[in-house]
Order: C-alpha cells, then sequence, then structure tokens
C-alpha cells in the first residue's frame, strides 16, 4: 500500500507487467481508495507467471519494506510515515483511543516484531485443482471442467476436488464475454477438451504446443463453423434480457467472423424479441395488441437497425440477410400503425421509422 500519484502508478504497473521486477507478469490490476483524512492509496494486486512465484516469495524483501525510514538520511519520509502511517497511540496508556475496547487494541497493536516478510501458502482455485486431479485420477480425465461437480465436490479446506458419495449436481462455468480475449478461447477449451492436467496440455495438440488457447481452438476445429457464437447466444438467454442479447447479436456480427449470419438470426430471433410485444403495445396504448411471427422479427430487425446504426452499421451490410428477412415479410407487418403501412419491404423505410420508434419509446 503506497502513496499515489495517478501518472507514476500507472508507470508503476507498466514497468512491472514490461520489466519484470517481481518475475514475469501475467496482470496487473489496481485502485486507489480514499480513507482516514482523506488520504489516497492505491492497493495494487500483481499476478506472477506459477514458475517465478516461488522465487519471488524467497526474496520478497528486496522488494518489500515496511520499516520507518532514517531521520537523518530521509527526513521527510521519516516525518510522512510517523505522521500519517502508524497506527496508534493505543494501549493501557490510552484507554479513549477509537481502537480501544475494554482496555483492549481491536487492530491488536502491537504485533510481534517480524523480521522478514512472511508469505501465505499457496491454495489451488478451482481450475488449478481440477488440473491437479487429471493428474491422478483416471476417471476424472474422462471429464470436462464444467462436467465435475457431477462427480466430485469441492472441498474448500484444503482446494481440493473429493469424490461426491450422492445426488448429482450440475456444473456451469462462468460466462465470458467475447471481446475479452483469450479468456473466452480459454473458457472453450474447458468446455470441450476432457482432463487436461495443465494449461500447457490445454495448448498442445498431438504433441504441439501452441502459443495462445486462439490457436489451440482453431487447431481443435472448433472456430471453424459458428458454433461458439450460437453457443454464446444460448448461455446468456437465461438469464440477460432482450436488449442485451440484441447487443450481443450486434457485437458478434460486427466484430467477429460469422459464416452464417442468417441461419444465427433465424436460430435466436425469438429470445431477442422476446420484448418486442410489450413495446408495442405501449406504443399503441392498446393492452390486447397480438402480434404474429413476422411482426414480431419483423420490429426486432428494426431494433436490430438501430443498434448497427448507433455505430455507423447497418444491415445493408448483410445483403443476403436483409433481403430475406425483410422482402419477405412485407404482406403481413401493415396493420399494427398507420405508418407502417408503406413501403414495408424497404430497408430504408425500417431503417428510419426504427428512429422514429425508439424517440416515441423515450418520449413515453
Amino acid at each position: 500500500m503506497i502513496r499515489p500519484n495517478e501518472g507514476l502508478t500507472m508507470r508503476l504497473g507498466g514497468h512491472v507487467k514490461k520489466k519484470n521486477f517481481f518475475g514475469r507478469c501475467a496482470a496487473v490490476m489496481y485502485v486507489i481508495e480514499y480513507q482516514k483524512r482523506g488520504l489516497p492509496h492505491v492497493h495494487m494486486l500483481i499476478w506472477l507467471h506459477p514458475a517465478d512465484k516461488a522465487t519471488f516469495s524467497t526474496n520478497v524483501d528486496t522488494f518489500v519494506s515496511a520499516e520507518i525510514p532514517a531521520e537523518n538520511t530521509d527526513p521527510y519520509g521519516h516525518q510522512a510515515v510517523k505522521t500519517f502511517m502508524m497506527h496508534g497511540p493505543c494501549g493501557a496508556d490510552f484507554p479513549h483511543s477509537p481502537c480501544m475496547d475494554n482496555y483492549i487494541c481491536t487492530k491488536q497493536f502491537p504485533k510481534k516484531y517480524c523480521q522478514g516478510t512472511m508469505t501465505a501458502e499457496v491454495r489451488l482455485s478451482k481450475l488449478e485443482a481440477f488440473f491437479s486431479l487429471n493428474q491422478s485420477n483416471q476417471f476424472a480425465r474422462t471429464l470436462t471442467y464444467q462436467e465435475i461437480p457431477k462427480h466430485f465436490v469441492w472441498n474448500s479446506n484444503s482446494t481440493s476436488w473429493t469424490p461426491r458419495v450422492c445426488s448429482d449436481h450440475i456444473g456451469r462455468i462462468r460466462t465470458t464475454h467475447h471481446s475479452s480475449g483469450e479468456l473466452w478461447y480459454l473458457r472453450l477449451l474447458l468446455t470441450k477438451v476432457r482432463g487436461p492436467t495443465s494449461f500447457r496440455a490445454l495448448r498442445t495438440i498431438n504433441g504441439i504446443i501452441y502459443n495462445t488457447f486462439q490457436e489451440a481452438c482453431a487447431q481443435y476445429g472448433f472456430l471453424s463453423s459458428d458454433n461458439e457464437w450460437h453457443q454464446a447466444i444460448e448461455e446468456n438467454k437465461e438469464f440477460a434480457m432482450p436488449r442485451q442479447l440484441r447487443l450481443l447479436f450486434v457485437y458478434i456480427i460486427v466484430n467477429c467472423q460469422v459464416k452464417d449470419v442468417l441461419q444465427l438470426w433465424l436460430s435466436h430471433w425469438r429470445c431477442l424479441c422476446e420484448d418486442v410485444v410489450y413495446q408495442q403495445r405501449r406504443l399503441t396504448r392498446n393492452n390486447d395488441l397480438q402480434l404474429s411471427d413476422n411482426q414480431m422479427e419483423f420490429y426486432g430487425l428494426a431494433e436490430i437497425e438501430k443498434l448497427l446504426g448507433a455505430i455507423g452499421k447497418s444491415l445493408n451490410k448483410f445483403p443476403t440477410f436483409t433481403r430475406t428477412r425483410v422482402t419477405t415479410q412485407r404482406r403481413d407487418c401493415g396493420h399494427v400503425d398507420e405508418k407502417f403501412k408503406s413501403n414495408i419491404g424497404s430497408l430504408q423505410w425500417y431503417t428510419f421509422n426504427s428512429s422514429k420508434m425508439h424517440e416515441t419509446y423515450s418520449a413515453m
């Protein structure tokens, strides 16, 4: 914990990541807080490469200091630490100190002198324990990571997976966004590869170690179709709102290499359009309004066009998709509102009116 200057903190984080002061750095995260007298300080969390963790624990005192600077060599530092960074005074002589309770310091001061930095025992995460389990358990090597909870139970005390005695459980891996890069591809591998013994093993195929999880996914053939995009929508539709799903759909078709945009829409348009009837009932002030499938899908396309327009894109970019889904519905989408009756097969028509429709929603 150090007194931060935003620029210096960013430089420190850059040095930690690029110059490997503490060892090979996997990631850095920090947050600036304001406590006590309003003085800012930063909490910085640094992830090291597994091979460098043991080395760091033996030489941590070369980087970390909890000593009071000598007054003769660093008078400013000495005064700052003495004034702002020391606990107390408290104890029997100061029973009314805020930290005192029944003549005992609630912060356990004074503490015993410690010659060096104490390092906590490294505890395995659930994923690391899964790798460890696969090294010794033949049955576990037949399972994917999300299948493990069905047959094993997590023991938080020993940080290990132990055989489940009774009752089946369904495993679920935390969802990730496609923009998270390697994390997304790691998750994809964990849902499909059985019995990996390490992160390295996940990237190893037929004896070849690939540099990234994305390369490994490509080599396995997981990226040769649109299955990952279908899977992304399927996994999110259980808890995401329709608008969130439409945002996800737009992100996928704009930023990812989707081979068949039309099929992606046809497979999932219902969950993307679940709120269309509600929106149209509000717009028309008719709580008994019913829409056909064609009408729901058409208005859903208008919502997609609106989202695309906000980022300078349009459904015109996907001509086959546009022709198929817009022009085939012109006969069934005109009776909801008089202003929607003309030129219903025109993309320019619904692009314009989708904007008007959103303006109406905002005004209500």
